[in-house]
């Protein structure tokens, strides 16, 4: 069958040095993504929409679509397109990233994508963007 899950998440920053140095945003954000899942032979399709309410400036939607495969019983290769688009879905920009994930040990696994913008405004759209981290699973 089809796997639905959802992973509210509450952002707020509080007015300091690094809202006056434009690192963060300032004011609270709330994100509320709902996923849709489901197995297809040995592939993992995974479909997400959301929306994002901001308090200091335009609410977005959020989409995208994620394809898995488990190419090892340790490593997961993944591929993904990633939409984010203001509420009148008059800016937007969307990307395509390549990853996947490989477990460690029991609790530990490593996470890595590299990907590039498809469409957005040269100044807000990323060009490259990669991601490197550690997750923990309990």
């Amino acid at each position: 069958g089809v796997s639905v899950s959802t992973y509210p998440q509450l952002e707020f920053n509080n007015p300091t040095a690094s809202v006056d140095q434009g690192l963060v945003e300032r004011g609270t954000e709330f994100l509320l993504p709902v996923e849709l899942a489901r197995q297809l032979g040995p592939f993992a399709v995974d479909g997400e929409f959301g929306y994002r309410f901001v308090q200091y400036r335009s609410d977005e939607w959020l989409y995208g679509l994620a394809l898995g495969h488990q190419l090892s019983k340790r490593l997961e290769l993944l591929g993904e397109i990633h939409g984010t688009a203001r509420r009148d879905f008059g800016e937007d920009v969307l990307v395509f990233d390549l990853g996947g994930r490989e477990r460690l040990d029991r609790v530990l696994y490593l996470l890595f994508t590299a990907g590039k913008s498809l469409r957005g405004s040269p100044e807000d759209a990323p060009r490259f963007l990669a991601y490197l981290g550690i997750g923990f699973n309990f």
